[in-house]
């Protein structure tokens, strides 16, 4: 299904670029937004300058054209760019876009995955028992080490015995997926 016009007229902005290398510096400063390492009006600036654009036909342009790079490098292929704009869309732009998207679809993609916000991997973990203070209940404390930093829980019986409970839910869980 073709991307309604309105989401993507913005992209006929890059026919007043002056070459194939101003489109392509155009998505170039688009996967910095998309990325994070550039702002929203850095990016229209950018963008502006580039294609010799006013400020609204920036913002136009540089919303567009992040629709569409940041759904081809989701899709993680370029071919799906031909379902992403109007059947009516200008052929010789949509054919510019493919391939400039095409030819750094790899290493965007690898960009993206760099710049993917994640949760910590954990590395090793160990635990000991703490009975050693008499005036304590005895615990368990537990060491877990993670791609981010080592830190050190002390758990009472109570708050062990819940733990252990969630994560037998959790494997349960797991395993009936898996299945």
């Amino acid at each position: 299904v073709a991307q309604d016009n309105n989401n993507t007229s913005g992209l006929l902005h890059l026919l007043k670029a002056s070459s194939k290398q101003s489109v392509a510096q155009c998505c170039h400063h688009v996967l910095g937004l998309i990325e994070g390492s550039n702002t929203w009006l850095a990016t229209i600036d950018n963008i502006c300058k580039e294609v010799n654009i006013g400020v609204e036909e920036g913002g136009e342009l540089c919303a567009a054209l992040e629709a569409l790079v940041g759904k081809v490098v989701y899709k993680g292929t370029a071919s799906c760019i031909k379902d992403l704009l109007p059947d009516d869309f200008h052929p010789n732009l949509r054919d510019l876009l493919t391939k400039v998207i095409s030819s750094n679809l790899d290493e965007w993609k690898t960009r993206m995955l760099q710049y993917q916000v994640s949760f910590p991997k954990l590395l090793n973990f160990d635990w000991r028992l703490e009975k050693d203070n008499p005036s304590r209940a005895p615990s368990c404390v537990v060491n877990f080490e993670t791609s981010d930093k080592t830190m050190e829980v002390d758990m009472s019986r109570e708050t062990l015995d819940t733990m252990l409970g969630s994560l037998s839910k959790i494997r349960d869980q797991i395993s009936s997926i898996a299945k």
